[in-house]
């Protein structure tokens, strides 16, 4: 791929698997967006508790982040694909962006401790406010 130093075959196809799976992911998206929590997950029951702000929820705050995530791996896809020289700066940017957007989400929910989740949850949601 010019411009990313990627100059054996095996480079080229790890890459070109790695896009096929953000397509993938796209199109799962795309064909199925969710509105709300899966009913009885961790994320509902949270949603039901944090849910009595008026300017921000959870569901829509978090979904928000994963469509930053996956915007940018798109924009990256798009980059990548395209036959012209790649501008490494702007790569780096939407890789930041994605990995951050996805860190929040995964932050937020990962822990088997629900009043872990809670606090995290609790501290998110503070930051949106002050946003």
């Amino acid at each position: 791929m010019r411009g990313l130093g990627l100059d054996s075959p095996e480079a080229c196809e790890h890459l070109d698997r790695v896009l096929r799976i953000v397509d993938v992911v796209q199109e799962v998206i795309e064909a199925a967006p969710q509105t709300q929590p899966e009913p009885g997950s961790k994320l509902e029951k949270l949603a039901q508790e944090f849910d009595n702000l008026e300017t921000i929820k959870v569901f829509p705050t978090l979904q928000f982040s994963l469509h930053q995530a996956f915007g940018a791996l798109g924009s990256i896809r798009t980059l990548l694909r395209a036959d012209e020289e790649k501008f490494i700066p702007a790569i780096q940017s939407l890789l930041r962006t994605a990995t951050l957007a996805s860190a929040r989400v995964i932050w937020t929910l990962s822990d088997d401790d629900y009043a872990t989740c809670q606090e995290r949850l609790h501290r998110i949601m503070g930051e949106e406010l002050r946003n």
